[in-house]
């Protein structure tokens, strides 16, 4: 079995706007912001919330059902106002509540015919980080996922 570590391989997007989240476009792509070279190598965590429905008690064995689902991201990154990309992305997060996609690429290329995660979700305002002693500024950013995703999406081609 062979593994494959997330530093090289996987890419992120903000994505404003996309048609069809199983088949997001490459033009799509293109529009959005890259988040993965400000993200540090431990900047993509996602929270998954599962909950389950106890059925009433009629014996002395509580059955279980799956229930409601959620999930929510904190993205981390570094702020580097000198580098073009960290400061887009300072930039594009300097509103609560800015809607959009999150897109997740955890092949690494973000070409046609490729598989995409893409997220459906509402973006919180960049907050700081506590500072450390020899780590660079980093700033995160909420997501907060609002509908049913595709985690097995491809990437189409765009007109």
């Amino acid at each position: 079995m062979t593994t494959r570590p997330y530093e090289g391989n996987l890419n992120a997007y903000y994505v404003p706007t996309i048609a069809d989240p199983a088949a997001p476009t490459d033009t799509e792509i293109t529009a959005g912001v890259p988040l993965t070279p400000g993200l540090v190598a431990t900047g993509v965590s996602p929270n998954h919330t599962e909950n389950t429905v106890s059925t009433p008690m009629l014996s002395g064995f509580i059955r279980q059902n799956i229930g409601t689902e959620g999930l929510t991201f904190q993205l981390q990154f570094i702020y580097d106002p000198d580098t073009t990309e960290t400061d887009d992305i300072w930039g594009n997060f300097d509103t609560r509540g800015k809607a959009g996609y999150l897109m997740l690429v955890p092949d690494g290329a973000s070409a046609v015919g490729e598989r995409a995660e893409v997220y459906s979700a509402t973006f919180g305002r960049r907050k700081g980080v506590q500072s450390a002693q020899d780590t660079d500024q980093q700033f995160t950013v909420m997501v907060a996922v609002n509908a049913d995703y595709t985690d097995d999406a491809i990437i189409a081609a765009g007109a």
